[in-house]
């Protein structure tokens, strides 16, 4: 069963700031792990944390006709991890991905989203997340 909390002050701002300039408060963080690294193993260690941090499992919608975060049930099965698994092209493939997936909007989806970019050699994971449910320090 979802549950909705009405967003703050902050928080309305930070939704609606976005609307008008689209990657304007989004944390886009990249990390680099050296060796193999699979899109199951991470889909598996996401999903873990998603059920552990009811923000990781929020949306935008509305409560009583006022701005809320709507907050899937903590079961696997209201659970999708937002993780996508592309090939790496090239040591900087991540600058440009990670450029044009901020300017997704979050419609209806969890405020943030992964993207594991899988290289011979290494793996770099791109995340993008909402400032309305995180901040540059808490990452």
């Amino acid at each position: 069963m979802e549950e909705s909390r009405r967003l703050g002050y902050w928080e309305t701002i930070q939704k609606t700031f976005h609307q008008q300039y689209r990657c304007a408060g989004m944390i886009l963080q990249v990390v680099r792990i050296e060796g193999g690294l699979t899109g199951g193993v991470l889909a598996q260690a996401l999903a873990l944390l998603q059920l552990r941090h009811p923000l990781l499992r929020a949306r935008f919608g509305e409560d009583e006709g006022r701005p809320a975060f709507i907050v899937a049930a903590p079961d696997a099965a209201a659970v999708r991890v937002p993780l996508r698994v592309v090939p790496m092209e090239n040591d900087g493939a991540w600058q440009r991905l990670g450029e044009a997936e901020a300017l997704r909007d979050f419609d209806g989806e969890f405020l943030w989203r992964a993207i594991l970019l899988e290289g011979a050699a290494c793996c770099d994971i791109i995340f993008l997340i909402h400032h309305a449910i995180a901040d540059g320090h808490s990452i």
